[in-house]
């Protein structure tokens, strides 16, 4: 067990049992504020006093954030109890990040002692009119260059933390020229800390369906002064700051997606052991274990791709650009199938809001819906990973290919990464995606003497050549039979299919380097092997729209360490947490 999997331990004890019923962060605590659609002021001061907020600041401006990792593995664990509560207190670690990217040294210093003072930030992007498109961003910022202010009008809409922020992030144009250089982020103060003021004013709190509890609203600026120390970056650089910032989250939300479906997963598998039919658990029935398996299956799929991101964040992060809007695009989507799925093995259940031991699956199920629409829908990322998949082939031939090496330090747990350095982000990946070359080099490695003969690897390098060859011809389509276009409306609806193959099959890619770089660590009950051939079985009959089936002694493999985690209290996942039960 690595050292990292039991500090988060230590975290999960701080937590508590979810089912120690005056905990407050147990489920029937966190259901209780649910109904009355209340925000977790408790939870959040907890949180702090635990001391989560230092990890939202780098450790060279006396914060503990050293590696991405922890924040995706404390909002994992978060989000298994409360997705409000993750997304409530993570909003400060979003609002603060453009200041990580690009601000003054002075600035990095003002913003780490207010998240050390407890602030909250919230990250003013979208406008009411506009939603996800940016580049038409209507609240304005004039510059005095006499008093070196500048003076924000306008209306912000829709986000976190409205009316609860001491301070925000604000995208605002600058200039009254058009294009991605007519805009620039500041950070200035919000009502927590000029509830007086007349220059700021706060929106209504907007209801949701799912995440009830959340502070969304918006704010009205009305000639709002901002001290021109308080600029992030350079003038002209608020759009590149606002997407760059955004390709860190978009992969923290794949982790807080995950993290709701280990609860409805782990709720789904109590069921299936409880209910009983004709004197037998119904865990036994073969459709309800492939149904249990096939989503294990996904679970660790898709968690293969997230942590592919989060290290490559250290290892690549000029290349996350392109990473982060599959991740973004995939993981969500994929948790909010399986929930479908799940919902149907509760049946009425998983409905019910009163006293039941599984009341808390229709609160995680509400509220992992609106993950997707965060930073951006499916079909708005899929669109991102079209842009540059463009560059991707166009280059390929010309950009040299990545070392191996690189490859092994993204996806083995165990090799130590650089420091966490957000300045390193990247608008464009520029044409490059190294990680794109991950069955090809899992390839070379298991055809090298001491891997071919282990059972079951002939039988990978076969699923690998599968992959690599469709890898080419998702490229040779958008080489070649691909329209040109300039607008999502002139984009045809193949290109999509295409994006979306792409993606599943750098998924594969994640998942087979995941389990094979750290075969020596994954749990005795998954053989490696066994288990990578399962993981791209079932890509492969997924990318031919064919229908997915498994041995009886695959199925038991994957049973028994469904049944150990849950038993255990383990989440399901290829690098297990403990869990406080």
């Amino acid at each position: 067990m690595l050292a990292d999997v039991i500090t988060y331990h230590d975290f999960e004890t701080f937590l508590g049992g979810v089912n120690k019923k005056d905990g407050l962060f147990s489920f029937d605590s966190l259901l209780a504020l649910d109904e009355k659609a209340l925000y977790p002021e408790q939870q959040v001061e907890a949180l702090n006093q635990w001391g989560l907020h230092r990890y939202f600041i780098p450790a060279a401006y006396g914060g503990k954030l050293t590696d991405l990792r922890d924040i995706y593995y404390y909002w994992f664990l978060l989000a298994r109890r409360d997705l409000t509560t993750a997304i409530a207190y993570g909003g400060t670690f979003l609002g603060a990040l453009s200041v990580w990217v690009a601000g003054s040294e002075t600035l990095r210093h003002k913003v780490a002692a207010d998240i050390l003072c407890h602030k909250k930030i919230a990250f003013s992007l979208t406008e009411r009119e506009n939603g996800s498109d940016l580049l038409q961003t209507r609240v304005l910022a004039d510059y005095d260059a006499e008093t070196d202010t500048f003076e924000l009008s306008g209306e912000k809409w829709l986000f976190n933390h409205a009316s609860k922020s001491s301070f925000t992030s604000v995208l605002a144009k600058t200039s009254p020229d058009s294009g991605p250089r007519a805009y620039s982020m500041l950070y200035t103060p919000t009502l927590g800390e000029a509830a007086d003021s007349i220059t700021v004013t706060g929106l209504d709190r907007i209801h949701t369906v799912g995440m009830k509890g959340l502070d969304l609203g918006g704010l009205v600026f009305n000639g709002h002064p901002v001290q021109g120390t308080s600029l992030v970056g350079k003038q002209g650089m608020g759009f590149e700051l606002a997407v760059t910032s955004m390709q860190v989250s978009k992969l923290l939300l794949g982790g807080l997606a995950l993290g709701s479906l280990d609860t409805l997963f782990r709720t789904a598998v109590d069921f299936c052991r409880q209910r009983m039919l004709y004197k037998n658990e119904i865990i036994h029935i073969p459709v309800l274990r492939l149904k249990l398996t096939s989503i294990l299956l996904d679970m660790l799929l898709a968690e293969s791709f997230c942590l592919s991101g989060i290290r490559a964040a250290q290892v690549l992060p000029s290349q996350l650009s392109l990473l982060s809007v599959m991740v973004k695009a995939f993981v969500p989507s994929l948790v909010e199938k399986a929930t479908g799925v799940l919902s149907g093995l509760l049946g009425a259940r998983s409905f019910i809001t009163s006293e039941t031991d599984y009341r808390i699956f229709q609160k995680q199920a509400r509220d992992n819906a609106i993950i997707p629409v965060f930073d951006g829908n499916t079909y708005v990322n899929y669109q991102l990973v079209i842009k540059q998949l463009e560059v991707v082939f166009a280059l390929a031939e010309t950009i040299r290919q990545p070392d191996p090496e690189t490859l092994r330090q993204v996806y083995q747990r165990d090799v130590e990464l650089p420091p966490v350095d957000f300045s390193r982000l990247s608008l464009l990946s520029k044409g490059k995606d190294d990680l794109a070359f991950g069955c090809q080099y899992l390839k070379e490695a298991l055809n090298k003497e001491d891997m071919a003969e282990e059972e079951g690897v002939s039988a990978i390098i076969e699923m690998l050549d599968l992959l690599i060859r469709e890898m080419e011809k998702v490229r040779q389509w958008f080489l070649h039979e691909k329209g040109q276009s300039k607008t999502p409306y002139e984009m045809e609806a193949a290109v999509f299919h295409y994006a979306e193959r792409y993606t599943m099959l750098r998924a594969a890619g994640a998942v087979a380097c995941m389990i094979f770089y750290n075969r020596k660590e994954i749990h005795p009950l998954l053989k490696w092997p066994l288990l990578l051939q399962l993981s791209l079985k079932k890509v492969i009959a997924a990318l031919n729209g064919k229908y997915f089936d498994m041995q009886k002694e695959e199925e038991d493999m994957l049973m028994a360490y469904i049944l150990h985690c849950n038993s255990n209290g383990y989440t399901f996942s290829l690098f297990p947490v403990k869990t406080a039960m």
